[in-house]
């Protein structure tokens, strides 16, 4: 049996998530707790960025956490870097 896996956050990382093999949820921020809910509806394991848990209320994400099923796992963001400028440092063109 194979865990459905969902992962609610920036759209640079849901990239890599999706490469990965989990569903993908990039919510505005208004949407962000109907794209909880729908991940959590559909999935065996959710994967909620700390960004997108900062907009839900305390409450939401405490229960959350305490439920069964779906396993849920805050992750920090990822810090989204100018590529081009960490080519440069990693090739020597810039300090």
């Amino acid at each position: 049996m194979t865990a459905r896996v969902a992962y609610v956050g920036n759209e640079a990382n849901a990239a890599g998530y999706r490469l990965a093999g989990a569903r993908p949820y990039v919510p505005a921020p208004e949407a962000v707790a109907a794209a909880v809910d729908q991940a959590c509806a559909g999935s065996d394991v959710v994967i909620l960025s700390a960004a997108c848990a900062q907009r839900l209320p305390a409450g939401r994400v405490e229960s959350l956490v305490s439920q069964v099923s779906p396993l849920l796992f805050l992750v920090p963001d990822a810090p989204l870097e100018d590529i081009g400028a960490r080519l440069r440092r990693e090739l020597g063109l810039e300090p």
